[in-house]
């Protein structure tokens, strides 16, 4: 008999909580607009029971985030909180906790992505050979002509090649004058030596603006750039554009 106050104070932990949780996740996705779920949480005496809540969205990501006992309201993470020895422990176990599941899902992140690119065609790429020939690195470029952003980071790929060959696939968020566009960089860098990297930048740079397509161009089969985009944003790895990858 003596037993059940203790399940019932178990019982009463778990409701709270789960309370916890659904509040903190609800608060989150309408602040950040968000799907998130509160992976493990811990609670701070130092600051009135305040909890440390590691928090995953729904692209995977993780991120530590402050929050009230109730899950109702909460604050971005600081390492510069004045803490008792007990929760400076506590706080530091979560954040390796945090830290080892970073690790854990930036490696398989990095094998999904290069075996992704390694299982697409040669021809799907787009080769800038470095200025300097004795550069191994290799950066693969997820882009999409109609991107405003992707047309700021073809303004700094001269730089970039510096020190990186680079390989440009293109995956467009955009309508389907962005995979047109995206078509027919691919088509007419194929007249182009594989060394003339001026004059695909050249290529790149024409239709990275904004063009008026004739009625033949129209035409032009993007289903290669449809495959491309479904493969790459089928992973749920990358989700825009343009997203920079060191290859191995």
């Amino acid at each position: 008999m003596k037993k059940l106050p203790l399940l019932a104070l178990s019982l009463a932990s778990l409701l709270f909580a789960g309370e916890f949780e659904t509040n903190l996740a609800q608060s989150v996705q309408k602040a950040a607009q968000v799907e998130v779920k509160v992976l493990s949480s811990t609670s701070l005496s130092s600051l009135n029971n305040l909890r440390l809540a590691i928090i995953q969205a729904s692209d995977g990501s993780q991120f530590p985030l402050y929050a009230s006992s109730d899950g109702k309201s909460f604050i971005g993470f600081s390492p510069v909180m004045s803490l008792s020895p007990e929760d400076v422990g506590r706080v530091d176990a979560l954040m390796e906790e945090l830290k080892g599941a970073q690790m854990r899902q930036s490696a398989e992140e990095k094998a999904t992505l290069s075996k992704l690119f390694a299982s697409l065609p040669k021809e799907r790429f787009l080769l800038l050979p470095s200025s300097d020939k004795s550069v191994k690195k290799s950066l693969i470029v997820v882009s999409d002509p109609d991107c405003p952003y992707c047309k700021q980071e073809l303004g700094n790929i001269e730089e970039r090649l510096k020190s990186a060959n680079i390989k440009i696939i293109f995956a467009p968020v955009h309508d389907d004058t962005a995979f047109i566009k995206s078509q027919l960089i691919m088509d007419e860098a194929k007249k182009l030596k594989e060394s003339d990297v001026k004059g695909k930048v050249a290529l790149l740079k024409k239709y990275f603006e904004k063009i008026e397509l004739s009625e033949a161009q129209k035409k032009t089969d993007i289903s290669k750039i449809k495959d491309n985009a479904a493969k790459i944003f089928g992973t749920g790895i990358i989700t825009g554009v343009p997203f920079v990858f060191e290859a191995e």
